[in-house]
């Protein structure tokens, strides 16, 4: 899954992400500025489709809440480093302000 609004994630990241989960159910990154989860930069087994309906259908509309109860393979920001990424592929791009950042950057 990858959010419309991260144009900066390369196909070496995806492909780093696809590898790095294999042996694992979910696959989330933390971005390493914030700290915080990149649900939408992630991949998901076809068997966690059941439980993000079921928390569609209970109201839980943030992904994050369908995490709970299930494995998830977290890649923190040390093995994106070691890895050759940076926290700039993360960013959301949402404005034509952020847009200008990212070109800049």
């Amino acid at each position: 899954m990858l959010a419309v609004d991260m144009p900066l994630i390369s196909a070496e990241l995806l492909t780093f992400s696809l590898h790095g989960g294999r042996k694992q159910q979910r696959h989330r990154h933390r971005c390493p500025h914030e700290q915080s989860l990149q649900p939408l930069c992630a991949i998901y087994r076809r068997d966690f489709l059941p439980v993000a309906e079921r928390a569609l259908r209970a109201g839980k509309y943030k992904i994050d809440a369908a995490f709970a109860g299930v494995s998830v393979r977290v890649i923190d920001a040390g093995e994106l480093a070691a890895a050759g990424f940076s926290e700039r592929s993360f960013f959301n791009v949402n404005t034509p302000q952020d847009l200008k950042k990212a070109l800049k950057e």
